[in-house]
């Protein structure tokens, strides 16, 4: 049985309805209590349940993958005491005081089985899947028949039934009382195969090792030996089938929960709240070696033994811990959105507030602990928030009428009023009298869409039609992180926000990095909302994902090896990156099931002397869905073997570390063939940044360590001149002799297009040569344009692994009609083929302005 202990976790929003379409999940928070957790046996993954009777899947990395809601008959008011996945791990119980739910993992509700007389206390399932065992408050042990739903007593005590268990590998199950009385029993022969009540005061849990050999017992023991002992203490205990003690591990507190370890060497106890010293404990069974896993609610082990997995009462939903009681892996819950919002007169700012408990996680803090308020501004045109942060609540807000500033009603007896300037400045507080104002919900139409509706919640801002269909939906994280969500799938997020988010597959999480092809849209809301005219791509067409393959890999003798196992989307290509760069597109062009890397072929790319991170990614046959990097540690020339008595010592090398040094290119195109396309000030601003560029690594690096090139369409030796032979040669001499250590610098300011279909789009910078923005010419691209999957591939030679590319180019889609205002903005194509580009280089890549915004020549 499990004990309620509250715990502040993640509540996940599925954006997207259909189970075989991409589901984007977004993390909100949410104070819940959590009653029960389960593991299945290979450790890929959770479940959890709640107080609403609630049960989420997880993966192991702590990511939803669905959500299970009880239906409206079903019992109400009783909150779940029991989860576990049945036998095949397809399906899984969901144990309440009133009812047994089946449900399985795709999320459809096979049944319920209804108590006919106390309420459940205790369940378990046999190991074939065809028999319940429910213990019961009166003391009634029922067998089920769980496909014909009937039932019979199979035993009875004088206690509740608190804790019941089933043999992973035989007709044992081992039930534990309130009373005390722990007994094994052979539900096949009736046979009572052992009696450890004397060891018990009361039973709490019960649990067996994953080939059957071992069992664990929790709960207390009162020792009336012990004149001084006033209560019970707790006490767990594993023993083998034949009721030998192996181990015993005793606390001040009662045990609420244990889990055992599959080869019976380890298990956690799971102790009382209350003054116990150690909430959380795993034991080493053969030693009685107590290392302290934090305050958690339950435990279980990994498949291999190796891992020990909590649930805690704390920040974190799941923790992982090594056999050492070292915590190796934790996640942690994020704010809840804003509750109050309104529009500026003009439409052009959002202002909304929200409640910040990043430093109150237990449900006792969450009481008991101030929590701080995030007053936020977005401004729709340049499509950035601002925040301000105060410590005190806020019970409205709205706009002043000239839309210059806005006003908050601080929470209190006193009416007090805050002003805050749009920079997010407070401007002055005054008290009593209200100012005048405009607090409204709407958006007014802009550039033919519009009006929209406003409403805030704890799921975000909801942006809605006249129809009162969503639109759109924004949810912040913090002062600086938010996300933009549509049903449609598409979505825009800050930088920070990405590693927030996720999507699912049916069972299957998918990185966001993964979907961004299709579903990412720099500058949506401006676009939606119509501060932006730039159309939305239509993906109405995406409804199923073909998923890449399975893949496992291992490195041996220098060699790395690779397999895969095909999936729905079958075996594409398989990328090969070394610390963050792609060094080989393609690792697997005959798309075979197996392969090997001679990592030896790629000594340049290696720090030398130190670790390096080598990753592989398995793409779908079509090339545009990848899985998450499978990585590894590797260092060249290291010891790989443990030498014998016999045998001398390994002779080690020792490569002096080379002081690194700056490698830099700049390219400035002001004139070009014809005059349509000239411009005032690339030239200058190359120039310009070259000497910046000199003069500060001059400084940094030191004399004789910085080595730029400048190219211009002035320039007069024609070997400098901004074309596109001049430049590829400069970056691949660049590639030649920069080493690993080294920093390389890329800069280019003039004409920038976007040419390809929108998926596969690339951004094109044009060279000297060029007389217009048409690309429709291959050998106009191929001869005068420079893409961004050319850069990828010049960069990719180059082997230094700090690289930064800066693109200070006019966004000239419609290049001719933007040269009186030398406009240099990235539209959302440019700025995809950049992040592809980003993705595949290990390259920072800065624009000139954001990627739907507009900076000018000056």
């Amino acid at each position: 049985m499990q004990r309620p202990v509250l715990l502040l976790t993640l509540l996940f929003l599925p954006l997207l309805a259909q189970s075989q379409r991409p589901e984007l999940v977004v993390p909100t928070q949410q104070v819940e209590a959590i009653y029960a957790l389960a593991a299945s046996s290979d450790g890929a993954y959770f479940l959890t349940t709640y107080l609403n009777n609630v049960v989420r899947l997880w993966d192991a990395q702590g990511r939803l993958l669905r959500q299970y809601n009880s239906p409206p008959n079903a019992a109400e008011n009783y909150w779940g005491i029991d989860l576990f996945f049945l036998p095949g791990e397809q399906a899984f119980a969901l144990v309440t005081s009133r009812q047994v739910l089946f449900w399985k993992l795709n999320g459809e509700l096979e049944r319920t089985i209804d108590n006919p007389s106390a309420d459940f206390s205790s369940a378990a399932v046999s190991a074939d899947g065809r028999w319940l065992f429910t213990g019961n408050r009166d003391g009634a042990l029922l067998k089920w028949d769980i496909e014909a739903g009937s039932w019979q007593e199979q035993l009875r005590f004088n206690t509740a039934v608190t804790a019941v268990s089933c043999s992973p590998a035989a007709s044992h199950i081992l039930i534990g009382t309130e009373g005390g009385e722990a007994i094994l029993y052979d539900f096949v022969s009736g046979a009572q195969l052992l009696d450890l009540s004397a060891d018990f005061f009361s039973v709490q849990a019960a649990a067996f090792s994953a080939d059957g050999l071992y069992l664990a017992i929790g709960g207390a023991f009162q020792d009336f030996g012990d004149s001084d002992l006033e209560y019970p203490y707790g006490m767990a205990s594993v023993y083998n089938t034949q009721g030998q003690a192996v181990s015993s591990f005793k606390d001040g507190m009662e045990i609420n929960d244990v889990a055992i370890a599959p080869d019976g060497s380890y298990y956690s106890a799971t102790i009382q709240m209350g003054a116990s010293a150690t909430p959380g404990a795993l034991v080493q069974a053969s030693t009685n070696a107590v290392y302290e896993i934090g305050d958690i609610l339950a435990s279980t082990f990994s498949p291999d033994g190796q891992a020990v997995f909590t649930a805690v009462k704390d920040a974190d939903l799941l923790e992982s811990w090594n056999m050492k009681g070292e915590k190796q892996t934790s996640r942690s819950p994020h704010r809840i959105s804003g509750t109050h919002v309104c529009a500026s007169p003009d439409g052009r700012y959002l202002a909304f507030y929200s409640q910040d408990f990043s430093h109150g996680f237990s449900w006792t803090d969450y009481e008991n602990t101030p929590f701080s308020h995030l007053f936020q501004l977005w401004d729709l045109w340049d499509n950035r928030a601002m925040a301000c942060v105060g410590q005190r609540g806020i019970d409205s807000l709205y706009f002043a009428p000239d839309g210059a500033s806005v006003f908050t009603k601080l929470a209190g007896e006193k009416a007090e009023y805050q002003q805050w300037g749009l920079d997010g400045k407070l401007l002055q507080t005054a008290i009593n009298t209200p100012p005048p104002g405009i607090a409204s919900r709407e958006l007014p139409e802009k550039n033919g869409k519009g009006p929209f509706l406003l409403s805030g919640g704890s799921d975000g801002i909801r942006i809605q039609d006249a129809g009162m269909a969503e639109i759109a939906r924004i949810i912040t994280f913090d002062s600086i992180n938010w996300a933009v969500t549509t049903p449609s799938g598409l979505f825009d997020a800050s930088q920070g926000a990405m590693g927030l988010l996720h999507y699912t597959v049916g069972l299957q999480a998918v990185e966001i990095e993964q979907l961004k092809e299709r579903y990412y849209e720099p500058g949506l809301l401006p676009k939606l909302l119509g501060w932006a005219t730039e159309p939305l791509r239509d993906v109405r067409g995406f409804q199923e994902v073909r998923l890449y393959p399975k893949m496992k890999a291992w490195i041996t003798s220098d060699v790395l090896y690779a397999e895969l196992e095909a999936r729905s989307g079958g075996i594409g290509k398989v990328s090969f990156c070394i610390n963050g760069k792609e060094v080989l597109a393609d690792a697997n062009p005959g798309r075979k099931n197996k392969l090997q890397i001679p990592l030896s072929r790629y000594e340049k790319y290696y720090h030398p002397g130190i670790g390096n991170q080598l990753s592989l990614r398995a793409y779908n046959a079509e090339g545009w869905l990848k899985s998450a990097p499978l990585t590894f540690a590797y260092r060249p020339g290291g010891v790989r073997q443990r030498g014998s008595e016999t045998e001398s010592a390994p002779a080690f090398s020792f490569v002096n570390a080379k002081d690194a040094e700056l490698y830099f290119i700049c390219v400035g195109t002001s004139n070009y063939a014809g005059d349509k396309l000239n411009l005032k000030y690339p030239d200058k601003d190359a120039t310009d940044m070259a000497q910046a560029l000199q003069d500060a690594g001059q400084a940094l690096f030191g004399a004789g360590r910085v080595h730029g090139q400048l190219f211009t369409s002035a320039a007069e030796n024609s070997a400098f001149l901004s074309s596109k032979a001049n430049i590829q040669q400069a970056i691949q001499e660049l590639a030649r002799q920069a080493q690993t250590r080294d920093v390389a610098v890329l800069y280019f300011s003039g004409h920038g297009v976007t040419y390809g279909s929108d998926e596969n789009a690339q951004f094109y910078y044009l060279s000297k040569d060029i007389a217009s923005d048409n690309l429709s010419d291959p050998e106009i691209r191929r001869n005068y344009a420079i893409s961004t999957n050319e850069l990828t591939q010049w960069l990719n030679d180059a082997v230094a692994l700090k690289q930064v590319l800066i693109i200070d180019a006019c966004n000239s889609g419609k290049v001719v009609e933007s040269l009186l205002s030398g406009e240099k903005a990235l539209n959302s194509s440019q700025a995809r083929a950049f992040d592809r580009m980003q993705d595949r280089t290990g390259t920072f890549v800065l624009s000139g302005s954001a990627a739907d915004k507009v900076s000018y020549e000056a």
